[in-house]
């Protein structure tokens, strides 16, 4: 049998609560708190990562509009310091980080040690040919 007294206690303390205690909220944002601490350095690595994968694209559709630039101009490659200005037609947006230099191949050269103009702990190696996290 149901005692009626027992469900008005219930009825009084669950279904008539408007809000939430100071404990509650505190131990929200004591939780919140610590997964931000363990989120947030993982962040930055991928924000590396990402920006490592950007300028290595950026490096090919780069010397692929100037091996374009070569064919269609009888042989001649795009001069050093060159930038979007040369290769408008051949880039479909523009290149952030360098007015590029290219070697008699069309490929692009970068100073070995060369670091990114977006995030210091990208830096190109020349042996490979690409940008890679220092």
């Amino acid at each position: 049998m149901l005692n009626i007294g027992a469900m008005g206690k219930f009825r009084r303390v669950f279904i008539d609560e408007h809000g939430f205690t100071l404990v509650e909220i505190l131990l929200v944002v004591a939780i919140l708190g610590i997964l931000a601490t363990v989120l947030v350095p993982r962040l930055s690595v991928f924000m590396t990562n990402a920006h490592v994968a950007a300028a290595n694209e950026e490096v090919v559709n780069v010397e692929k509009a100037a091996q374009a630039y070569y064919c269609d101009n009888g042989g001649q490659r795009p001069p050093n310091n060159c930038n979007t200005d040369l290769l408008p037609e051949y880039l479909n947006k523009e290149t952030e980080h360098y007015n590029y230099e290219f070697n008699s191949d069309c490929l692009v050269v970068v100073p070995d040690g060369q670091v990114s103009a977006v995030d210091s702990n990208v830096k190109w190696n020349e042996a490979d040919h690409i940008w890679e996290k220092d």
